[in-house]
């Protein structure tokens, strides 16, 4: 990565994949959080959801429920793969090192809207994506 800050100034390839994995865990997190009815999955899937989103950990999203729960990941993918499709259509390039969460859209200075439109795309894909694939079982069920 810092091998194309030095060589073309931007990152048109791992700081947006990085930003748009963990929405998409988070997204997918979310509707898992809302079609369970188990409590204590309910409360680890919304905190992992915002882990993901907010500060950039997806390893609780990843490894603690959509890994786990098997149908989830699913969502993730799909979710990645069309942010990833939108931001890179529309030119998201990273112009510096930053954080790989929602608060990291601004070290894409001219290219903000384009990782916006990828953001939202991620998001809403793999949200949706789960709700319609998850059963709302745990996996001991």
């Amino acid at each position: 990565m810092t091998e194309l800050f030095t060589s073309v100034g931007y990152d048109n390839v791992f700081r947006p994949g990085w930003i748009l994995h963990n929405i998409a865990e988070g997204g997918s997190c979310l509707a898992v959080m809302l079609k369970t009815k188990d409590k204590d999955l309910k409360s680890s899937a919304l905190s992992a959801a915002i882990g993901a989103i907010i500060s950039g950990v997806s390893e609780p999203a990843l490894y603690g429920i959509n890994l786990r729960l098997r149908t989830p990941i699913f969502g993730v993918v799909a979710g990645g793969l069309v942010g990833g499709a939108v931001a890179g259509f529309m030119g998201a390039k990273a112009f510096s090192m930053g954080y790989s969460s929602i608060l990291g859209v601004v070290i894409f200075e001219n290219t903000m809207m384009a990782i916006v439109a990828g953001v939202i795309a991620a998001f809403l894909v793999s949200f949706l994506a789960t709700f319609v694939l998850y059963n709302g079982k745990t996996v001991n069920d």
